[in-house]
């Protein structure tokens, strides 16, 4: 029996309620529109501000704030919403950050494709729109067929996460801060034997932070404009999510090492300042990530 199966008469299916949760941190005025659309639309909204104190909800809202005073990351503000749903009766909570741009039937796209799966879902994503160099895409590949496609990974943005698995499983590694933590959310699902799937049609909007573009050499190159400590944590737990997941995934992980990995150092040279830093952060951070020890969960 998969974990997929023993769980299949846990939550109802298609539920009738669903929740919303999102991570703020120094949230910019678009986040604040963005928590408005998602009361109008769920259940519950919960909302997480990570050190920042700029975000007050409006009393009788429907938005509920969980405060830190101080950044804990995103795994552990994930885990808070997670809790936090959980406690108030939700099986499932729909996940956003800041950066995304909801429209205002968001909800009723989602609820279009939940029929039409006979189980529910360890998580189902959101398909999303972003744009380059003013050319729109979908963030995840189209199927020739139903509105659900079979996904590796997906970005907790647009999520929907069944809460009962998301306790089972542990929750969100809180190893990790920020980077890869979805990445590493998702390979564990499949480690415990759960799909992951995703929509087919694009239901919101996506841009991650202040990527810098540009076509040269006939191709698109992207940077993310990350710091250099940002960089240097990246490259670590880039180095610990291929430890930990090479033998479930080893195609997949090979290509984030030997494409992704090269790809974002030539971006850094082409796009970004202070590039001899960024670049000795990488490199030390993939050393740290090399001689680091940690158990697998």
């Amino acid at each position: 029996m998969t974990g997929s199966e023993s769980l299949a008469t846990g939550p109802t299916w298609p539920p009738a309620r669903i929740a919303a949760g999102a991570v703020f941190y120094h949230p910019p005025e678009a986040a604040f529109e963005l928590a408005n659309l998602l009361a109008e639309q769920f259940d519950d909204v919960f909302v997480v501000e990570n050190q920042s104190v700029r975000y007050q909800p409006a009393a009788g809202g429907g938005i509920r704030l969980i405060r830190n005073r101080e950044n804990l990351g995103l795994a552990t503000a994930i885990n808070q919403l997670c809790e936090a749903a959980r406690q108030a009766g939700h099986d499932w909570l729909v996940l956003f950050d800041q950066d995304s741009r909801v429209p205002a039937d968001f909800r009723a796209g989602l609820d279009e494709c939940l029929p039409g799966l006979d189980q529910p879902p360890a998580l189902l994503a959101a398909n999303y729109e972003t744009e380059i160099l003013g050319r729109h895409f979908a963030g995840y590949p189209s199927s020739p067929r139903g509105r659900v496609t079979e996904l590796t990974v997906a970005l907790n943005s647009g999520s929907m996460v069944n809460l009962a698995i998301h306790k089972k499983i542990g929750g969100h590694d809180e190893a990790f801060f920020v980077d890869h933590v979805d990445h590493d959310y998702c390979l564990r699902l499949a480690r415990n034997g759960f799909r992951v799937l995703g929509t087919v049609r694009p239901l919101f909007r996506h841009e991650v932070g202040n990527v810098a573009s540009a076509r040269k050499f006939g191709r698109v190159w992207q940077s993310s404009g990350h710091s250099i400590d940002r960089r240097r944590e990246w490259a670590e737990g880039l180095v610990r999510l291929a430890k930990r997941h090479w033998r479930l995934k080893p195609g997949w992980v090979l290509v984030r090492l030997c494409v992704d990995l090269p790809r974002s150092m030539v971006a850094v040279i082409l796009l970004e300042s202070h590039k001899k830093a960024k670049l000795g952060a990488v490199l030390g951070g993939l050393w740290r990530g090399i001689f680091s020890s940690e158990s697998v969960r």
